[in-house]
């Protein structure tokens, strides 16, 4: 796990909550009811020319149109389910640090979106003792990190 992973948790769940509502959405669209003008005549004599409105669905239209709204759904799907794969995974990794502060500071930096400053003065100590400790468990445990961070 890498930082640049795991600072991705947050916009993660965000894209996961937006992804559910796109496909909500989609899920709601009903059929399209189209309306068009056509010229008719009355029943009885003198047969005068009248407009009228026409209102039904367009069954060709329609069939197109759910074949690509079902399309879009099984790939706003298919990235959910990628999203949301990633975000346990974070999740497991974070579960599995043995070390209570070493957890609690993972949890709080990317799980509760905290910033450095916020989990030192909630731990008691400076900022920057608290990504010391991330960059230190990433570093001893083998997990390449990106040091922008």
């Amino acid at each position: 796990m890498t930082k640049e992973q795991l600072e991705q948790l947050g916009c993660l769940r965000e894209e996961i909550r937006e992804l559910h509502q796109e496909i909500r959405r989609l899920r709601e669209k009903d059929r399209e009811i189209v309306t068009d003008k056509v010229q008719a005549s009355s029943h009885e004599f003198p047969y005068t020319r009248v407009n009228m409105l026409i209102r039904g669905y367009d069954v060709r239209g329609t069939r197109k149109r759910n074949a690509a709204i079902h399309k879009k759904q099984c790939l706003l799907e298919k990235r959910m389910l990628e999203a949301q794969l990633l975000e346990a995974e974070i999740a497991e990794f974070i579960n599995g640090i043995a070390n209570s502060e070493t957890r609690r500071i993972f949890h709080a930096r990317y799980e509760l979106g905290r910033t450095w400053e916020q989990i030192g003065k909630e731990m008691h100590f400076d900022r920057t003792t608290a990504e010391k400790k991330v960059s230190k468990y990433l570093k001893d445990h083998d997990h390449p990190q990106d040091s922008s961070h």
